[in-house]
């Protein structure tokens, strides 16, 4: 199953990811990805989910196989990784919608079919949570200028901004969907360090110049998603 889920995203790149994930099952950690070869060739992933939590499994994977894919060092503390949480909560449930749709009609396995709505469901119930909704009578670029300072400076890690992470996720998964592509763009963002980060928008215009010129299309959509730019 998670080989499957690998291939929602492994298939839309020009050149797929080519390593060995060892995945860990971590019941008393979080989920994470931690880098076993330095060539960048062996990853290891910990999953918490248990039981048959099929949903849960891909769900947590999806997200970790994202970032490989975006940061193949599995760092920490770089400018604007706000901007790689929420696309890896954008891969969770891309891939889980992605998945559910080719069950439907061509599942790997034939008894697998019956549980596509499953998958569509745990997707569906992460995006209608009410802690995932934007506040009232804001629009995401307002909403996100306001939380400017919290999305760079504040740790990755902490609940609230998850959540943060989460309704952006959210409005960049219709652009996923209808270019799936995209991931080829997803795949440069821009890795820094430094005191000085910059603001959302300089970052973004970073990613933007450092993507392919196939992908910039995409890479500009995502940013008037997110952004007043135009």
């Amino acid at each position: 199953m998670l080989c499957d889920a690998a291939l929602q995203i492994n298939s839309t790149l020009r050149q797929p990811l080519q390593a060995t994930v060892t995945v860990i099952h971590a019941p008393d950690t979080n989920p994470q990805v931690l880098v076993h070869s330095s060539r960048r060739s062996w990853y290891w992933v910990q999953l918490s989910a248990e039981d048959r939590r099929w949903a849960q499994y891909a769900y947590q994977f999806s997200h970790e196989f994202c970032h490989i894919i975006v940061d193949p060092y599995a760092e920490t503390g770089w400018n604007h990784q706000w901007f790689a949480e929420a696309l890896c909560e954008t891969a969770s449930v891309f891939v889980l919608r992605r998945m559910a749709k080719v069950w439907t009609i061509q599942p790997p396995y034939p008894h697998w079919r019956d549980y596509a709505p499953h998958l569509n469901a745990y997707a569906d119930g992460r995006i209608t949570d009410a802690d995932h909704a934007l506040p009232p009578r804001l629009t995401l670029p307002e909403w996100i200028a306001s939380e400017e300072q919290s999305l760079i400076h504040d740790a990755v890690t902490k609940g609230e901004q998850r959540k943060k992470f989460s309704i952006i996720a959210y409005a960049i998964l219709p652009a996923l969907e209808a270019y799936p592509s995209g991931w080829n763009a997803i795949r440069e963002l821009p890795i820094r360090y430094g005191a000085e980060p910059g603001s959302i928008g300089e970052y973004l215009q970073q990613w933007h110049a450092a993507v392919d010129p196939a992908d910039q299309d995409f890479a500009s959509h995502v940013i008037r998603i997110l952004t007043d730019a135009k």
